[in-house]
C-alpha cells in the first residue's frame, strides 16, 4: 500500500478545507515527475507550502486522501467534470494557478488527474522530522513516504488520531477523526501483509483456500481480502479489525502449510505490535475447515494464537 506526500499550494488546500470538501481534483501538469506505484485506495498526504517551520523551512503534512481513480483530461474537461472540486471557485482562477506551477507559464494540452475520497485535514502540522525523516528542499512535487519505513504511514496517521481533525473540518462532516485509528491499523495490517505475503501453498491449496475465504466472508458482512490477496482477508466492526487467516485442514500437505501459516500469524504479529502504538483493537485469527487435533490445539495454545473451527459454506 503506497503512500506520498506532495508539496501542496496553500490556496488550494484551504479553499477545499473552508468548503468541506471530502472528494477533490488533485490536478497535476502532465510533464510532471510520473507517479509509477499508486493505486486506489493508497493516500496523497498533503505537504502545505505555508507550513514551514525551523532553519531549514521543513512543510508539514496537514491532510490527506484516497485515490479513487485517475483520468488525464484537458482544462474544460477538468473544469466540466470537477468544477469547484478543483480547489478554485472559477475556470479563470483555476487557469491562472496551472500557469503558473507549469514550467513554460502555459496551460498544457493534457491534465493529469487524480480523484481523491475521504479528504480529510488535520488540527495541526505534522513535520516527518518527528520521525526522523529529513526531506530535501529540492523535492519539487512528491516522494513516496513508505519507501524507508514501511509503517511510517501508520505512524503519521496516529500522531494525527493524537491531534485531532481540523476544528472547521469537524463541524462540516460526520466524525470524521474516527478515520485516522481506522485507517492507521488497515495501513499497517497491508503493508505487513506487503513484507510478508510470499506464498508457499500450492496452486491447489490456493485454490482452496480461496474458496474456504469467501465462504467465511459470508458470515461477516464488513469483511474484504487484503490487497494482492486470496486468502488473508480483514474483518471490520465497530470497535476492532480481525486479520483472518483460513487454513484447510483436509489437506495432504497440512503440516507444512501450518507450519507456514504460524510463521505468517507470528509476523503479522510482530509487525503490528511495532507499528501500533496500542494493540487492543487489533486481532489475528486462524480459521479451520474442520476440527483440528489435540496436538495442533496444544501448539496454537502454547503461541497464544488464537483460532476458530469453522466449516466451510457448500
Amino acid at each position: 500500500m503506497a503512500s506520498i506526500a506532495y508539496i501542496t499550494d496553500q490556496n488550494m488546500i484551504s479553499y477545499h478545507r473552508l468548503n468541506g470538501n471530502t472528494e477533490i481534483n488533485f490536478w497535476r501538469p502532465s510533464a510532471g515527475k510520473k507517479i509509477s506505484d499508486f493505486k486506489k485506495g493508497d493516500m496523497l498526504f498533503f505537504l502545505a507550502k505555508g507550513t514551514e517551520k525551523g532553519r531549514g523551512r521543513e512543510k508539514g503534512l496537514i491532510g490527506y486522501g484516497k485515490l479513487k481513480q485517475t483520468k488525464t483530461l484537458s482544462l474544460k474537461g477538468m473544469w466540466n467534470r470537477y468544477q469547484e472540486r478543483n480547489g478554485y471557485p472559477s475556470f479563470n482562477q483555476l487557469s491562472e494557478a496551472i500557469c503558473k506551477v507549469s514550467k513554460d507559464k502555459k496551460i498544457p494540452a493534457r491534465l493529469n488527474c487524480m480523484e481523491l475520497e475521504s479528504v480529510v485535514f488535520f488540527q495541526e502540522p505534522i513535520y516527518l522530522s518527528e520521525f526522523g525523516i529529513v526531506i530535501s528542499n529540492k523535492i519539487e512535487s512528491f516522494f513516496y513516504l513508505d519507501r524507508e519505513d514501511p509503517m511510517i504511514t501508520s505512524k503519521i496517521l496516529q500522531k494525527a488520531d493524537e491531534f485531532g481533525v481540523d476544528m472547521w473540518t469537524a463541524m462540516l462532516q460526520d466524525d470524521p477523526a474516527a478515520d485516522f485509528r481506522n485507517d492507521a491499523v488497515f495501513s499497517a495490517v497491508v503493508n505487513a501483509y506487503e513484507m510478508i505475503k510470499e506464498n508457499y501453498y500450492t496452486v491447489y491449496e490456493n485454490k482452496r483456500n480461496a474458496k474456504y475465504a469467501i465462504s467465511l466472508m459470508q458470515h461477516y458482512p464488513h469483511s474484504q481480502f487484503l490487497p494482492d490477496s486470496r486468502s488473508d482477508f480483514i474483518i471490520r466492526s465497530a470497535n476492532e479489525l480481525i486479520v483472518a487467516i483460513p487454513l484447510i485442514v483436509n489437506s495432504n500437505a497440512f503440516q507444512a502449510s501450518f507450519q507456514y501459516a504460524i510463521g505468517h500469524y507470528l509476523i503479522y504479529r510482530s509487525y503490528l505490535k511495532s507499528a501500533l502504538e496500542t494493540y487492543e483493537d487489533v486481532h489475528l485469527m486462524m480459521f479451520f475447515n474442520q476440527e483440528i487435533s489435540i496436538d495442533v490445539k496444544h501448539i496454537l495454545n502454547d503461541l497464544h494464537i488464537q483460532y476458530q473451527i469453522m466449516r466451510e459454506i457448500k
